[in-house]
């Protein structure tokens, strides 16, 4: 499935598994900083824009899965970044927040003949001044579902 396809699901417009119109803890999706700076994050990953996907994520960028572990967004430019994310299968849980600064969701993806169902979390955190803050990913890990 490519990105065009993983974005149109059930009649709706789906980005990242999130309905612009939905609804997060009273404020639309556009509003909400955290759930914003991942969808796109994901949309630079899928599109393989590695300076996109760098310019979400704080320098002491983390990611870890069963596959891979790596600290720092130089190493993750290198080697996570330099390798388009594909589309998911299908999203079986669209991008939610779990507190502040903490998001996840849960998709599906087919590895041959293996369907593999994974669930994504980030944190963020805020930087700039008061004026002008800014959430950027600090985290993100993927592990397995049952």
């Amino acid at each position: 499935m490519g990105v065009e396809q993983s974005n149109l699901m059930c009649g709706n417009e789906w980005i990242c598994g999130i309905r612009p119109d939905e609804h997060q803890n009273g404020h639309q999706f556009e509003t909400d900083e955290a759930l914003k700076t991942v969808a796109d994050w994901i949309k630079a990953r899928e599109a393989g824009d590695i300076a996109g996907a760098c310019s979400y994520c704080h320098p002491d960028f983390v990611f870890s899965s069963p596959q891979l572990s790596l600290t720092g967004l130089e190493s993750a430019k290198d080697r996570l970044f330099a390798q388009i994310a594909p589309a998911p299968e299908s999203v079986l849980m669209p991008l939610q927040k779990m507190a502040k600064g903490a998001v996840f969701r849960e998709i599906s993806f087919k590895l041959g003949t293996e369907r593999l169902y994974i669930r994504q979390e980030w944190t963020l955190v805020e930087v700039g001044d008061s004026e002008s803050p800014k959430m950027l990913i600090a985290t993100v890990s993927a592990s397995r579902v049952a």
